[in-house]
């Protein structure tokens, strides 16, 4: 399986990277500022990274160790953790929505996801790998709303598509299910009051 970054100068430039551009910055790294950092770190370390900042395509976004990969940033909280995926606005129905993202996930590899979870004076960054064929988008139920349609639980994953903002795709998977599917490739935790501090946040 094509996914799970074990390039250990990689990661240890990937962390030190994301570090340095906390200390530019005064909030939570997100974006194409992360794609960005992606970038820096992988051409640090002698890596060759693919990209187009401008392109917004579905599916990968970066190529990193012949990986396509869809870098993604979302939210950690006590029990989840919750990211945006596809944009669905190209098809007008929700069986057609689902065929598309089932039919998407097959053209990259792996994702390259940062959560960030605040807590009183803090942001945990956590980065985690895992794999583009991480559940069946067809094994879902789904209850439609005004807003919104929203599925059940299926083994730790709950996916909604919001009909505003280009009816993105909104997944949520618990911590369990994201240990048993992903691999945790680094945590950092930054004081709140630090952000945009570079001299007290990069090693020297």
């Amino acid at each position: 399986m094509n996914f799970g970054f074990r390039n250990e100068a990689f990661l240890v430039s990937l962390r030190e990277t994301l570090q340095s551009y906390q200390g530019i910055v005064d909030f939570v790294i997100s974006g194409i500022l992360w794609e960005q950092v992606i970038k820096k770190a992988a051409n640090t370390c002698g890596l060759e990274v693919t990209w187009n900042p401008n392109s917004h395509k579905r599916g990968w976004d970066m190529i990193i160790e012949e990986k396509k990969t869809s870098v993604k940033g979302g939210v950690e909280t006590k029990d989840n953790y919750k990211f945006a995926a596809y944009r669905t606005t190209s098809e007008p129905l929700l069986a057609d929505k689902i065929s598309m993202m089932q039919r998407d996930k097959r053209n990259f590899d792996c994702y390259l996801y940062l959560s960030k979870n605040k807590s009183g004076n803090n942001v945990k960054y956590t980065l985690w790998t895992f794999p583009a064929n991480f559940c069946d988008f067809t094994s879902f139920q789904w209850t439609e709303t005004e807003k919104a349609w929203k599925s059940n639980i299926v083994s730790g994953i709950q996916l909604s598509i919001v009909k505003s903002l280009s009816e993105q795709v909104w997944v949520r998977v618990n911590k369990d299910k994201m240990n048993q599917m992903g691999r945790r490739l680094f945590s950092w935790t930054i004081e709140n009051e630090n952000m945009g501090q570079t001299h007290k946040i990069v090693r020297k």
